[in-house]
């Protein structure tokens, strides 16, 4: 039996639309799942990247002002809770125990108060020296406070 003329016309623009699909997939012209694919691994290295400058400039404890200077504290007004605070607490926490970006767990470490001048001074793994960023007075004074967390 031979297809009515009424059906011929529904299926040949079906065929035609098909056929234009088939052609744009084999010349990659049209092909989504490629693009969608570099898309997302494109921005998967864009929100590593964008992560790590995020952790960079968030535990980067900013220089305050210059030893020194009319601004900077002396020995006598220095307080180890408020360098802590200011410097330490982002990745610390406020009782020591935070541990963020690989800090180290405050209350229960078995530093030495020299050691830990040592450490604050130099800087250790991802933690920044702060030598050059607080005065000699202020380490010492964050480095006794750090002893009495708990």
């Amino acid at each position: 039996m031979e297809p009515s003329s009424e059906s011929m016309v529904v299926k040949r623009p079906m065929v035609g639309i098909l056929y234009l699909f088939e052609l744009l997939e084999q010349n990659n012209v049209w092909n989504v799942r490629a693009k969608a694919t570099k898309f997302r691994k494109n921005m998967r290295y864009w929100v590593i990247f964008l992560g790590i400058v995020g952790l960079v400039w968030a535990c980067a404890n900013h220089a305050g002002p210059p030893a020194g200077t009319a601004e900077s504290t002396t020995a006598s007004d220095v307080s180890g809770a408020a360098v802590y605070q200011q410097r330490c607490v982002l990745c610390h926490g406020a009782d020591g125990r935070m541990g963020s970006n690989g800090a180290k767990v405050l209350p229960e470490s078995t530093l030495t108060l020299e050691e830990r001048i040592e450490i604050v001074t130099q800087g250790k793994g991802i933690m920044p020296a702060f030598r050059e960023m607080i005065s000699r007075e202020e380490i010492e004074a964050v480095a006794e406070f750090t002893t009495t967390l708990e």
